[in-house]
């Protein structure tokens, strides 16, 4: 083990890495540490433990030994512990149930002599391999310990006096203080709950700007109970609101409005034995809605977001590629978006693929996409395929590196010329 033990450092610092930028994201405030344990105190830990479990081989003790590993959420507040263990649940294999704390039935202390009249240790740990390809991925336990943070100090105190003393074993009286220390945590837990409560009041009034991601992501919580979007990456949806300088709560009303009026169509597990493609994940799928209700609501300015954005001229909210990708998505969708435009983009579609790889003049691509389409046009075939040309040109400009308004109200005018001299062919019934 003391060759493995940078190994170790490592996975555990990997992890702590993952977990901090996913809390950051999704407005949950904690403090995040990692250690690996020590050779010494896993020699103390397999001498204490082989008393009750004989280990046979070094594989043995792997196997019991699954905290080589270890990393600590301590969360600013005890109501955040759905979303961090939301989070591991998602970014995480987790290798059986967590284990909750405080265990049923367990009051005595280590020598007996003295019954606690408080809970003691409140917590979750999560047993967790990590995803994906690379050396630390899906083989190694990395065990991950969720409380608050008044708690995760009092349980350094009591473990560090009760259970590894230097100075011999605790007396009675010494027994009873760490018990009333507990208490007076359990209650700063409580208190904790409440200041969390008291900031979302806070951020009630009309005129109240938010400040950073974390409030915001307590106003959306708070007006968007039933959607259950505790694990949005509220950082990315701070800079684009705050860019749009649209960080007032009474800004907001109408975007959460739009999200009550159209609510989101969840992805829901399949009944049927056949298979399926692979379901989003929840929290990228509510992300993205409410990126979807900022541009319903905020057209104009998600279009100055992405010409800013091509240009290269944000300061210090630059926003993220996937921001950007789902801006640009969004917008085009929303001016795009009805069946008209969407139909006239699957006709120059059509063409696009039956000129480029199926026919070898414009003028065969074009009868075939009438035919396909069963469609017909008022305009000369040489000035239809002249706008499908330019149309197609035009579209292929447009991108989230090279957008301008220009360039966008240029494409909308051309899909209205095509709508304009495109006729439906009524199917005659003989």
């Amino acid at each position: 083990y003391n060759k493995e033990f940078d190994f170790y450092l490592n996975l555990s610092k990997n992890v702590e890495d993952e977990i901090r930028v996913k809390l950051h994201s999704f407005g949950v405030r904690a403090i995040v540490s990692s250690r690996a344990k020590s050779p010494k105190r896993l020699r103390d830990k397999i001498i204490d433990r082989n008393k009750a479990r004989s280990y046979s081989s070094v594989e043995s003790i792997y196997s019991d030994i699954v905290d080589l590993a270890g990393v600590r959420v301590a969360i600013y507040f005890p109501g955040d512990m759905s979303k961090v263990e939301e989070i591991i649940s998602t970014e995480f294999n987790i290798e059986g149930a967590p284990k909750h704390f405080p265990e049923p039935k367990k009051r005595l202390r280590k020598n007996n002599s003295y019954e606690k009249v408080f809970s003691g240790y409140a917590a979750k740990h999560f047993r967790v391999k990590m995803k994906g390809g690379g050396r630390y991925a899906n083989n190694y336990p990395v065990e991950i310990q969720v409380a608050s943070v008044l708690m995760h100090a009092w349980s350094e105190v009591e473990h560090d006096l009760v259970y590894k003393p230097l100075q011999g074993s605790l007396s009675h009286e010494e027994l009873m203080i760490l018990d009333e220390i507990n208490g007076l945590v359990l209650s700063g837990n409580l208190a904790l709950e409440r200041l969390q409560l008291a900031g979302i009041k806070r951020t009630e009034s009309d005129n109240y700007e938010f400040k950073n991601h974390y409030d915001l992501a307590l106003f959306f919580i708070s007006c968007l109970q039933e959607e259950n979007i505790d694990n949005v990456n509220f950082s990315d949806i701070f800079k684009i609101l705050k860019l749009m300088e649209k960080t007032k709560r009474n800004d907001l009303s109408d975007v959460v409005s739009w999200i009550k009026n159209n609510p989101v169509n969840k992805e829901t597990p399949s009944i049927s034995n056949r298979p399926k493609r692979r379901r989003r994940d929840p929290a990228s799928q509510l992300y993205e809605y409410i990126v979807k209700a900022i541009v319903n609501v905020f057209p104009d300015d998600a279009i100055i977001i992405l010409e800013k954005s091509s240009e290269d001229l944000f300061g210090e909210y630059e926003i993220t590629e996937r921001a950007k990708d789902s801006l640009f998505k969004l917008v085009f969708s929303f001016y795009f978006g009805t069946s008209n435009h969407a139909f006239v983009n699957s006709i120059v579609a059509d063409y696009d693929v039956n000129s480029s790889f199926m026919y070898e003049t414009k003028e065969e691509s074009l009868q075939e996409t009438m035919k396909l389409k069963n469609i017909s046009f008022s305009k000369p075939q040489d000035e239809v395929i002249h706008i499908f040309d330019e149309y197609i040109e035009t579209r292929s400009q447009l991108m989230v590196d090279n957008f301008s308004k220009e360039l966008l109200d240029n494409l909308i005018s051309k899909n209205e010329a095509i709508l304009s001299f495109t006729q439906i062919i009524s199917n005659k019934t003989v």
